[in-house]
Parts: structure tokens; C-alpha cells; sequence
């Protein structure tokens, strides 16, 4: 049996913290990290926070049982939206945005019904 992926689609602290704390708890995860910033995700890699980095959204969220999108919240309709079609069926899918009322109409609106998602929200706030 293959290990299940998970994907962490924003490198910064809160996408990094979140690879540690999987990495830690979780250790039978893939976890996959994806970021615009490639110094981010190499960052996140050379840490351990995740197992490898794609560069491609589309190749870092298919085939992943999970996705958290810990990015901005101006980024998530974006990611939503281009990730879409490429999202298994029966995949979970959270965000770590601090503001839900438009992050959950968008996921209504661009997230196929085959997939669940689930409202999160950051532990920690700050910016690195």
C-alpha cells in the first residue's frame, strides 16, 4: 500500500508549522508542499517540513487524499478555483485563513462536490 499524500499548497510559517506537525504526529504522510515562492518551498524542505515541493499546483494536489491551503486569503480563490478539477474524489480539503464567510461561498462555488471541505484556522497568525 502506497503512503497517503497530503498537500500543503503556501509555504510561510503557518504551511511550514503545519509540515513539522504532521511530520511528527503523522509520519506515514507524503507530504507535498507547493508554493509561488520556490525559496519558500525549498525552505520547507531543507527543514523537513515536507518530503518533496512541486512547483505546479496541479501536480502537487493530485493524488492527495488532503489539502490545506495555508495561504492569503486573497490567494485561495485562485487556488480553489485551479485546483479544482484536479482534486481526487473523497479528498478533504481545509484552508488556515483567518476570515470565513467568503473563503466558504468560494469553496461552494469552484470546489467539486466530490470533495470535502472543512473551514480551518490558523493557530498562530504572524508572518515570517
Amino acid at each position: 500500500m502506497s503512503q497517503p499524500k497530503l498537500t500543503i499548497v503556501g509555504m510561510g510559517l503557518i504551511g511550514r508549522s503545519l509540515g513539522l506537525a504532521l511530520r511528527k504526529s503523522q509520519p506515514e504522510f507524503k507530504i507535498v508542499g507547493h508554493d509561488k515562492d520556490g525559496v519558500l518551498a525549498r525552505k520547507a524542505q531543507d527543514m523537513g517540513a515536507v518530503d518533496k515541493w512541486e512547483r505546479n499546483l496541479i501536480s502537487a494536489v493530485e493524488g492527495s487524499e488532503m489539502v490545506v491551503v495555508a495561504t492569503s486569503v486573497a490567494d485561495v480563490r485562485d487556488v480553489f478555483e485551479s485546483s479544482a478539477p484536479y482534486l481526487s474524489q473523497n479528498c478533504v480539503v481545509t484552508d488556515t485563513s483567518s476570515v470565513k464567510g467568503q473563503i466558504m461561498l468560494w469553496a461552494q462555488e469552484l470546489l467539486p462536490e466530490t470533495v470535502h471541505f472543512v473551514g480551518g484556522h490558523p493557530l498562530i497568525a504572524a508572518q515570517d
